[in-house]
């Protein structure tokens, strides 16, 4: 594959992930800011069933904000995979 052509795909898949946990990327940066230590270079993002880091990192960060009870209400609970929030099926989840 063209490395282009990987690099656009990962950008689809990062915004697929931004529209269907209903984020924008600046919503996303600043959910991001609540967390500083997912800030660092050294952060290991957990992989959550995307190939591209950046969409891993929208998924991680979904996840973390819903295990935050405070914050748990800003987010749907699905993922562009059918799987929800630890497991479920999407039709669970509704």
């Amino acid at each position: 594959m063209i490395l282009t052509e990987a690099k656009r795909r990962a950008q689809r898949e990062f915004e697929d992930v931004l529209k269907l946990n209903g984020l924008t990327l600046e919503r996303a940066g600043a959910l991001l800011e609540s967390f500083p230590e997912m800030k660092r270079a050294t952060y290991r993002v957990p992989r959550h069933g995307a190939a591209g880091t950046a969409a891993n990192l929208v998924l991680h960060l979904v996840d973390r904000v819903r295990r935050s009870r405070d914050r748990a209400r800003d987010l749907p609970r699905f993922t562009p995979w059918g799987r929800g929030h630890r497991g479920e099926s999407r039709a669970a989840s509704r």
